[in-house]
């Protein structure tokens, strides 16, 4: 059996369905490249400030497309996300 990681199975994801719509709420449709896109920015930036890998990295965005990019953007640059959302109660 052999497993493949989030991000890989994503990148295949964008490779195949890159223009189809991955994410849509009432108020945003984003593609899968657009999504790959986002993403790529954030862990970008994230090896910026930091290249030491499984570090701990907060997430505190409101539901959506950008917080789909940003956990994705934290897994491709190797770092470990916790999230917490807006307004959402956190034990």
């Amino acid at each position: 059996m052999t497993f493949e990681t989030v991000t890989r199975a994503f990148e295949r994801q964008v490779r195949i369905s890159g223009g189809r719509e991955a994410f849509r709420s009432s108020s945003e449709a984003v593609s899968y490249e657009e999504l790959n896109q986002l993403a790529n920015r954030v862990a970008l930036r994230l090896l910026e400030r930091s290249e030491q890998m499984g570090e701990r990295i907060g997430i505190h965005i409101a539901e959506g497309a950008s917080r789909l990019a940003a956990l994705l953007g934290v897994l491709k640059a190797g770092k470990v996300g916790a999230r917490s959302g807006v307004g959402s109660i956190v034990p």
